[in-house]
């Protein structure tokens, strides 16, 4: 009988510890070089920005050992837009900056650079990136456009300007004393040249602009969870740069008109 009362009393302080399981650790996993380029990647597929021409281009800058990548896209997408022929270059780079934060975690870093009595207490801040557009349109190799007076230019960059904007617009947030830029929208640029008549003559125009992403910290402490919203942010950003993209080879008939 006691041995049933013992066994019974087994049987019963572990149903309790099994109804009771210890809570896990939080560990926000942060997004490092790899991850972030295959989630920008997805994000370029879904929208049909990169096929089979378009192919991205990696590389490392050994002075500044930061990894820079690009891709531009064009090859692979009808052309609407001729004589031009119109491209978009996408890029951001990712520096040793981010990838120190993510090789472990944001405490570590902490830890190496100021010892750990004084990392203890300091809150980082969230990550970002930078992503640029670079917009070109080229005339043909020894065909430039000649244009009939400066008020077709004029009545492209009002119309250009206009156009991009819904999807390329610079935002600023903060007070008058501390200003912070999440996005920019450049001015158009034009490269000409003077034929042997004298007359100024268009080969290419482009335009550049950027946005950043807020990217998820790594660390092991709930108080410093970020939400990863990294993919929602790079589908946004690929759904504008193809809208953008459109906007920028349906205003070449301005030029050409």
């Amino acid at each position: 009988m006691e041995e049933q009362r013992t066994a019974a009393s087994s049987v019963g302080r572990t149903q309790s510890t099994r109804a009771r399981p210890r809570a896990p650790t939080v560990y926000n996993r942060g997004m490092d070089h790899d991850a972030f380029r295959e989630a920008w990647l997805d994000a370029l597929r879904d929208e049909e920005l990169l096929r089979y021409p378009d192919r991205p281009d990696d590389r490392i800058d050994l002075a500044k050992m930061s990894r820079e990548h690009s891709v531009r896209i064009g090859m692979g997408h009808r052309q609407q837009a001729e004589p031009f022929f119109v491209s978009m270059v996408l890029s951001w780079t990712w520096s040793p900056v981010h990838a120190a934060r993510t090789y472990t975690n944001e405490e570590d870093l902490l830890s190496d650079l100021l010892g750990r009595k004084q990392a203890q207490d300091l809150v980082t801040e969230p990550p970002w990136l930078r992503l640029d557009v670079k917009l070109c349109a080229n005339m043909p190799y020894g065909k430039p456009l000649s244009l009939k007076g400066a008020k077709s230019l004029q009545r492209w960059t009002d119309k250009v300007t206009h156009d991009l904007k819904p999807f390329l617009r610079t935002r600023v947030e903060g007070t008058k004393k501390i200003e912070a830029i999440h996005a920019h929208l450049g001015g158009p640029e034009a490269r000409m040249q003077c034929d042997g008549a004298g007359e100024l003559v268009l080969l290419a125009v482009e335009l550049e602009a950027w946005r950043a992403i807020t990217l998820p910290r790594e660390s092991d402490t709930a108080e410093l969870s970020t939400v990863d919203t990294t993919a929602i942010s790079l589908q946004r950003f690929a759904k504008d740069a193809r809208r953008a993209f459109a906007a920028w080879s349906a205003s070449m008939g301005v030029l050409v008109g």
